[in-house]
């Protein structure tokens, strides 16, 4: 299905619950992302959905009776984070443009004719990300590299999952060290990772930089660089 990304169909086939919740598909969130990115009724949109979400509830749609009263509750959990953004110096539009909307996709890695711990110890880790767990994959990522799992992929993923868990810092180290690594299959994924922990630490001309030399043959990879770094150059012009 082909999706026009503007705020009404958007609204019309509730991609912003979908989005937030992980169940859109890469091309269809590909999309999205590039839309919301300069759209700052989306992005309050997406803010009170994923309170929604950090609140509790389980259902798709909330009940309508409900509406009322969900929706104060939300933009007060929407006011607390701005206030704990403000404090940090950042600017929360700025920290917004570093949020991953869709987490890098993990596919597998050869593993060892005979499994040893550090294997066994990257799987595990890897079924706490699937399953969102990223601050429990974040700890077992870290235990896998302690006893040897290769360490390119393990390295990469940790990154994310620290970024993932909003701790922006230590990915940012996390995932610099993975591009001084020079080519290999993670370094412009890493990049773009690289680049919205930067946003999410306020750094944003390091982060255009960075965004700057996001290249490959990933062509939806490379599109959304360049829309990012066109939303930081939009947002440092005021």
């Amino acid at each position: 299905m082909a999706y026009e990304m503007n705020c009404q169909s958007i609204a019309d086939e509730e991609v912003i619950e979908r989005y937030v919740a992980g169940r859109l598909p890469a091309e269809v969130a590909e999309a999205f992302e590039a839309h919301y990115l300069t759209c700052e009724k989306c992005q309050a949109a997406i803010k009170l959905a994923a309170g929604i979400r950090a609140a509790g509830s389980r259902a798709a749609k909330p009940p309508r009776r409900l509406g009322i009263w969900i929706a104060a509750a939300l933009a007060a959990a929407a006011g607390i984070a701005l206030i704990v953004t403000r404090q940090s110096g950042i600017d929360p539009r700025l920290s917004r443009l570093g949020g991953v909307g869709q987490p890098p996709i993990y596919l597998g890695v050869p593993v060892r004719s005979e499994i040893g711990q550090a294997d066994s110890l990257f799987e595990r880790a890897m079924k706490s990300y699937s399953r969102r767990m990223y601050r429990e994959a974040a700890e077992e990522l870290r235990a896998a590299l302690k006893a040897g799992a290769d360490s390119t992929p393990t390295v990469f993923f940790l990154g994310a999952s620290l970024l993932l868990s909003d701790q922006p810092v230590d990915a940012a180290s996390v995932l610099e060290a993975v591009i001084k690594r020079g080519p290999t299959p993670y370094t412009e994924e890493a990049r773009l990772l690289y680049a919205k922990a930067l946003l999410r630490l306020g750094r944003a001309e390091e982060a255009t930089r960075v965004l700057e030399n996001v290249k490959g043959p990933d062509k939806p990879l490379s599109t959304h660089a360049r829309a990012l770094a066109d939303s930081i150059a939009e947002f440092t012009r005021y």
